[in-house]
């Protein structure tokens, strides 16, 4: 059985909320779902120390983001699992739909995708699934670009064989659980709203099915890291 793997990092946090540590701390497992694809749960936390002491306050997660590590080079039979668990399979998981933007059930680029190939070459490829900042640390504290780039940092770092460089990919979407939180957005528009906050992130389009009225109707976004 391939084994679970965890890492952290750590790294000083100054601003108005008071100074302390930001954590990112990674676990890799075997996906459940996919063979060919070794999933990522990563939590952010932030631990403030209280003001003119070196006491610490209780760790408050910030947020979490859980994606997959897609191995392009696992083979049953001589047949590439990824193509057909990911790219002939019809299942709703983020993964298979970002999959299925980008590559025919053959495993090649679609036309969108045709100028794509120094970004899709690699052996593996990195899918966020989601990516959650909670409430109270969303509204342009600075919290989202943190993780975000707390995350593409430990990536080349992970243990276990795991460690990763390369395109991570994003479909630009609102988390399930945070719909109550904006009843009056559709789907088209918080991608579309997300889609600028990854923009400023350092993401560009790869895809975009909204635009082209096909499949499945998402956004892909990648950078490489």
């Amino acid at each position: 059985m391939t084994p679970t793997i965890t890492t952290t990092s750590q790294q000083p946090y100054t601003s108005p909320l008071g100074n302390g540590t930001f954590t990112t701390t990674v676990t890799v497992r075997q996906d459940t779902n996919h063979s060919c694809c070794r999933q990522i749960t990563t939590t952010f936390s932030l631990q403030l120390t209280v003001a003119g002491t070196t006491q610490q306050q209780p760790s408050n997660e910030v947020g979490h983001l859980i994606a997959n590590i897609v191995d392009k080079t696992a083979k049953v039979r001589g047949k590439p699992l990824w193509i057909s668990q990911l790219c002939k399979n019809k299942d709703n998981s983020e993964v298979s739909q970002q999959s299925r933007a980008l590559f025919t059930a053959n495993g090649a680029r679609r036309p969108a995708a045709r100028d794509l190939a120094e970004q899709l070459k690699g052996d593996r490829l990195v899918h966020v699934e989601t990516f959650k900042i909670k409430a109270q640390y969303r509204n342009g504290q600075g919290f989202g670009r943190l993780a975000i780039d707390a995350f593409h940092a430990i990536l080349p770092l992970l243990n276990g064989g795991d460690a990763y460089s390369g395109t991570v990919l994003l479909a630009p979407g609102m988390p399930l659980d945070c719909r109550d939180d904006y009843p009056k957005m559709d789907d088209e528009k918080a991608a579309r709203r997300l889609q600028g906050v990854y923009a400023g992130y350092g993401y560009t389009v790869f895809v975009d099915d909204y635009a082209a009225n096909v499949r499945d109707y998402i956004i892909v976004m990648g950078k490489i890291v």
